[in-house]
């Protein structure tokens, strides 16, 4: 199974998306873009490529992708927020500067198979559904404010001031999550 999400781009054609498919088994990893005309019989999957025509690769080829999920947000919607199957971990990728960032240990339960809303506010994430494990499937509605908007405030602060993430800002994170 692919991941497919809109890309926002300066298009002013009403009838024209960009979409960007990416994801697959284990060593299968396949990452394509398609400009998709609503009148169009005719739509094509192109590689996913930077200005230099260079192939890019979310994440790395080992990587299990089947059955993840994303949603594109930031300011400029330029960052792909992406979750993996049975785990409480978040990855950011900025699809600007091919940049990967991973917080661990963030969310209070894991989020497979959950869908998550960001309410119109901007201050509250809603996470809906979702599985525990392979088995126990999730019946659940979190709520979440402050320590989201904060992980997300964080990421937000560190890609504009271009600093590589550090093993420390994971220690800071953690403390950061056993203070509430």
């Amino acid at each position: 199974a692919y991941c497919v999400v809109k890309l926002v781009d300066n298009n002013k054609d009403s009838n024209q998306i960009t979409l960007l498919s990416f994801g697959g088994p284990k060593f299968r990893n396949r990452h394509t873009l398609m400009k998709y005309v609503k009148l169009n019989n005719y739509n094509k999957w192109t590689p996913f490529t930077d200005n230099h025509n260079n192939t890019i690769i979310i994440g790395r080829n080992d990587n299990d992708y089947e059955v993840v999920r994303a949603v594109i947000g930031g300011s400029n919607n330029h960052l792909l927020f992406i979750t993996f199957q049975f785990n409480n971990i978040i990855a950011l990728y900025s699809i600007q500067e091919n940049k990967w960032m991973l917080f661990e240990n963030t969310l209070p339960s894991p989020l497979f198979d959950c869908v998550a809303i960001l309410s119109e506010e901007d201050n509250y994430i809603h996470i809906i559904g979702g599985r525990a494990d392979i088995n126990t499937i999730l019946s659940t509605h979190t709520k979440t404010k402050l320590k989201i908007k904060f992980i997300i405030g964080y990421w937000i602060r560190t890609l504009q001031i271009k600093s590589g993430w550090i093993d420390d800002f994971n220690k800071i994170i953690m403390k950061y999550n056993r203070m509430k």
